[in-house]
């Protein structure tokens, strides 16, 4: 199997030089930092306890031109086996990402960075390392390949993430009693190899950083690609040239992917962005849209928070009802959904969507904090809305934390349930809001249409008990 797809891949190679030549260049530069070993002609030979072959193919990322990355297929199967068969996925060690990001918003000063290689800097012991075989013809198209074994931990093996982060963490929890705020932010404000954290000076910022780097570097690992709101605390990581970047003028230049989403580092904002492969005539208005491509423009947009929630739910609502129209996935939209179409794009050419990444601009630590959250609902779906608001004597500031939207069901529901489910979404994005970050609230809820069924005037104050019938309310309509 493996050498059938080596095969294939040579064929590719010997059609395209250059990507032969990008791919030659980076074995090369694994073998001479350690990560793949050649095997002598006696070892290929010997008969192993535990042997496997895996075949490989490379990745690109277009928001990435020339970084070109390996990978090694094992979930490639023969007579329905596979090495990831016989691998434990193990517990999911990952931060979940909407926490990292509301963590990255506390407070003034952020400080980004990304492990270099993260899998690749993993060892794997030498009894195992036969079970990640794999075959290279040394860049020569045609010539017979030759054996190669992976020393270390690679993309496309179902145990690689799990194991990743427990290394990670392991290491940075020797240092637990010495750095205890920087294993914090290395343990919870770390999504995969991206490290996002954000303190509330410049000095603690820098401090930070190195004590960061320092751990890493304890367990093997590399942080590099430092990015911050702050030109001296990138001064000081010694990435001046990268900053210098971010300082130009062009809006494109001033903006940096942070997990997905943009961040200004000048403005200090998360900003949006529609991904470049979405066709520009669809989203000109000069062609009508299928009905996968609203759905495909839907799902490419990028926002875990729910940032953008008042400008995707109307198109989730406009996509229900292409959906019941039964046309088919790849026929043009057409009539009254088409001027809906039109009119979301009319709203999303006009509005530059941006929000502050730190929730405040005030600076002392003794501002009373609230968390409030709003939900409403109508026949078309329910969402709710949170916000913390800071006040601090006569300073009072309102931060949008995060948005949860829901389209109704395709089966008609009341309006009163619709409200109820609302209201369930409410405490569960609350609970989710108040455990992440802020240690101390005082809970206030806005209900605008589910206070005046139960003949409520302003805002209500939702107790425990209260909340629970809110929930227990679902069966009875």
């Amino acid at each position: 199997m493996a050498l059938k797809r080596q095969q294939c891949l040579d064929k590719r190679l010997a059609r395209e030089p250059e990507l032969a030549k990008c791919l030659h260049e980076k074995i090369l530069d694994y073998k001479a930092k350690g990560y793949i070993r050649k095997l002598s002609t006696q070892e290929e030979v010997m008969r192993m306890e535990r042997s496997w072959y895996l075949p490989i193919f490379h990745v690109v990322n277009p928001n990435k031109p020339g970084k070109l990355r390996i990978v090694w297929d094992a979930a490639a199967k023969v007579g329905r086996v596979s090495l990831n068969s016989f691998l434990l996925k193990g517990p999911d060690q990952v931060t979940p990402l909407p926490d990292v990001l509301q963590r990255f918003r506390e407070y003034r000063v952020a400080v980004s960075g990304d492990i270099r290689e993260m899998f690749h800097q993993v060892r794997i012991n030498s009894e195992d390392q036969h079970c990640k075989r794999f075959l290279w013809n040394d860049g020569n198209p045609g010539n017979n390949s030759t054996t190669y074994v992976m020393q270390v931990m690679t993309f496309g093996a179902s145990c690689s993430p799990s194991s990743a982060q427990y290394v990670k963490n392991l290491n940075a929890g020797r240092f637990k009693h010495q750095f205890p705020e920087t294993v914090e932010a290395i343990c919870k404000g770390t999504y995969v190899d991206d490290m996002l954290c954000n303190v509330e000076s410049e000095g603690e910022a820098v401090k930070l950083a190195q004590d960061v780097r320092s751990i890493h570097a304890e367990g093997g690992f590399e942080i590099r690609g430092w990015l911050s709101n702050s030109k001296k605390v990138v001064d000081a990581m010694g990435e001046c040239i990268f900053f210098q970047k971010d300082l130009n003028k062009s809006s494109e230049l001033a903006t940096e992917k942070v997990l997905g989403m943009w961040c200004d580092t000048i403005s200090d904002t998360l900003t949006f962005k529609i991904p470049k492969r979405c066709r520009q005539q669809l989203l000109s208005g000069e062609e009508a849209p299928t009905k996968r491509e609203v759905l495909r423009i839907l799902m490419s947009v990028y926002d875990p928070l729910g940032l953008l929630a008042n400008m995707l739910m109307f198109l989730k609502v406009l996509l229900q009802d292409i959906w019941r129209s039964n046309i088919g996935w790849d026929e043009p939209i057409a009539g009254q959904q088409l001027s809906k179409w039109r009119t979301w794009l009319s709203v999303l050419n006009k509005e530059k969507a941006s929000v502050p990444r730190c929730y405040r601009t005030i600076t002392t630590s003794s501002s009373v904090i609230q968390l409030h959250v709003f939900v409403d609902a109508s026949e078309n779906g329910y969402a709710a809305v949170a916000y913390f608001r800071y006040e601090e004597g006569d300073s009072i500031e309102c931060a949008f934390v995060a948005a949860k939207t829901r389209v109704a069901p395709l089966k008609y529901v009341s309006i009163p349930r619709l409200e109820l489910q609302a209201a369930v979404i409410r405490m569960r994005l609350a609970k989710a809001v108040s455990s992440i970050a802020i240690p101390v609230f005082q809970y206030r809820n806005g209900f605008s249409g589910l206070i005046q069924e139960m003949s409520f005037v302003g805002c209500a104050q939702i107790t425990g008990s209260t909340a629970s019938l809110l929930v227990h309310g679902l069966e009875k309509f």
